[in-house]
């Protein structure tokens, strides 16, 4: 066809029409005049050219129902067990996970799902019935594991309940990551800051690794302030890590607190009180940091 032909409107579009509730995956192609059920998930990389069925899995290219999915009558109810594991399996990474993996040796099993992912993924579950999800939820691999994290951080509740799901949650952290990033998302706690520092003490002091660093991570996230600086620099000083993630997370600490307020946190570190490689951690990362001046460096 030459040019003079392409110019004429020789093309017709035919719409696409995509169900409630659909999960499409990155790169995902739907070609015109198709359309996607309810409560579909479409894998990342297919090309759609013929309808799916409501409650299906279609993957490839060209994508066909790999299996069927529980229906789910109301569009805001829960996305529990299968239906999670269905979610992750489309959204894998093989080379991601083996990235984690090489991280925490020896942890839950990691199916490679980012952490963007994750947490949009917990946004929806909060949009539902979230309690009906942590009842049901399990804990086979690290992404469903974070997931309660994350939603236990996001979900409307109220504090006290907030409280005890966190709490909950706590006992299931055996590694890092599972600790640092849901953390960060519970933000809750900064209208109850009095409330949380005296339910952080026991877990501070209590000698476990991931507890300690739990209670430490917390504080770095949510404490870092004018009303509280002191007690986290003493919490800092007074806490005895037990173990390198402990330990870890305390230079962490020491080195957000010195970004803030480093003439408070000066006399922490000239005063002895960190054991060895706490302090040498801490200062390293201080010296790492962007957010610190290079004058308050040397």
């Amino acid at each position: 066809m030459d040019y003079v032909e392409r110019r004429e409107p020789k093309e017709t579009a035919y719409p696409i029409t995509v169900g409630e509730d659909c999960w499409l995956g990155g790169g995902v192609v739907v070609c015109p005049g198709v359309t996607i059920g309810n409560r579909c998930i479409i894998a990342a990389g297919s090309v759609v050219v013929k309808d799916i069925p409501d409650d299906s899995l279609a993957a490839g290219c060209p994508a066909v129902v790999k299996k069927k999915l529980n229906g789910i009558a109301d569009s805001k109810a829960s996305m529990v067990c299968q239906e999670i594991k269905d979610f992750l399996a489309v959204h894998a990474d093989a080379r991601y996970a083996a990235f984690v993996t090489s991280l925490m040796p020896g942890t839950r099993p990691v199916v490679g799902v980012r952490l963007p992912v994750l947490r949009a993924l917990a946004k929806e579950i909060a949009k539902g019935d979230w309690r009906t999800y942590l009842e049901e939820a399990v804990d086979d691999t690290f992404e469903e594991v974070m997931l309660q994290g994350y939603v236990t951080g996001v979900a409307r509740m109220p504090f006290e309940e907030q409280m005890e799901r966190m709490a909950t949650y706590v006992r299931k952290i055996n590694d890092w990551a599972l600790c640092d990033s849901p953390c960060s998302g519970f933000k809750f706690v900064r209208k109850h800051r009095e409330e949380v520092w005296a339910f952080l003490q026991p877990y501070l002091y209590s000698g476990d690794v991931f507890s300690q660093r739990f209670a430490v991570v917390m504080l770095l996230a949510h404490f870092v302030t004018d009303d509280f600086i002191d007690r986290v620099l003493e919490a800092c000083a007074s806490v005895c890590p037990n173990g390198y993630y402990a330990s870890m997370a305390v230079a962490w600490a020491v080195s957000v607190c010195f970004a803030k307020y480093p003439d408070k946190t000066r006399p922490l570190l000239a005063g002895g009180r960190l054991d060895d490689e706490t302090q040498n951690k801490a200062i390293q990362k201080i010296v790492d940091s962007f957010r610190v001046a290079e004058w308050d460096k040397s």
